[in-house]
C-alpha cells in the first residue's frame, strides 16, 4: 500500500518480489510503502519518501537560417533551417508570417505529434505556393507546441525574423517609370537648346 501524508492511499500490485502502482502527481508530498507479508506482519515503521515536482518548461524553437535582414525575391524558394525541443514532447510546428497590414499567415511545418523530443530539420518554403505580399517587409517567426497532456499544451515561440521582399514585376514597373523620367527630361532639355538655338539665331540676323 502506498500511504501518502494527505491521507491518499493507492493499492499496489505484487509481481514476484516486486510492487507496482500508478499515481498522478500534481502537487509534493511525501510518502510511505506498507507491506504485510503472508503471515499478517507489517512495516512497523516504514521509510518515508519525498515527491518533488519538476515544472513543465516551454517548448524551445529556434530559427538557424536564414539570417536576419535577408532579401528575397517574390516567387522564389527559402530554405528555413530551425531547432526544437522540449522535455515533455513536441507537437504542431507552425510558421508564421506577416506583413505591413499585420495579418497573421501560417504555414504548417508538421502537423501532430513528432516522434522525437529534440530535431533540427529543414523546411523548403516555396514562396508560389505561398506567396508574399511584394515589396514589403515581413515579420517571421515559428511556433510548436509541447504535448502536455496534464495541463494543456504549452507553445514556445522563436524569435522574429525581418524579410525584405522584391517583386521584379515591381522592379521592372520602377525602371519603365525611371525611363520615362529620363525620356521627359531630355525632351526639356532638347526643348530648351532648341529655344536657346532660335534666340541664337535672331539674335545674329539683327
Amino acid at each position: 500500500l502506498l500511504r501518502f501524508a494527505t491521507g491518499q492511499e493507492i493499492p499496489l500490485a505484487i509481481t514476484g518480489e516486486a510492487l507496482q502502482g500508478e499515481i498522478l502527481v500534481l502537487q509534493e508530498g511525501t510518502y510511505t510503502i506498507e507491506v504485510e507479508d503472508t503471515h499478517g506482519l507489517r512495516n512497523q515503521q516504514p521509510p518515508r519518501y519525498s515527491v518533488h515536482i519538476v515544472p513543465d518548461l516551454l517548448p524551445k524553437i529556434t530559427i538557424r537560417q536564414p539570417q536576419d535582414g535577408l532579401e528575397v525575391d517574390a516567387g522564389t524558394t527559402l530554405h528555413l533551417l530551425y531547432e526544437a525541443e522540449d522535455d515533455f514532447g513536441l507537437q504542431d510546428a507552425t510558421l508564421v508570417y506577416m506583413g505591413s497590414d499585420a495579418m497573421p499567415q501560417r504555414v504548417p511545418l508538421r502537423k501532430g505529434r513528432f516522434t522525437e523530443r529534440q530535431l533540427q530539420e529543414t523546411f523548403v518554403w516555396d514562396l508560389n505556393q505561398w506567396p508574399l505580399p511584394p515589396g514589403n517587409t515581413l515579420q517571421v517567426y515559428l511556433e510548436v507546441y509541447d504535448n502536455d497532456t496534464i495541463s494543456g499544451p504549452k507553445k514556445g515561440v522563436s524569435q522574429t525574423l525581418t524579410l525584405q521582399v522584391h517583386s521584379r514585376e515591381q522592379e521592372h514597373q520602377q525602371l519603365e517609370q525611371l525611363q520615362a523620367e529620363i525620356a521627359a527630361a531630355m525632351l526639356d532639355l532638347l526643348a530648351d537648346h532648341l529655344d536657346l538655338t532660335a534666340h541664337m539665331h535672331a539674335w545674329q540676323e539683327q
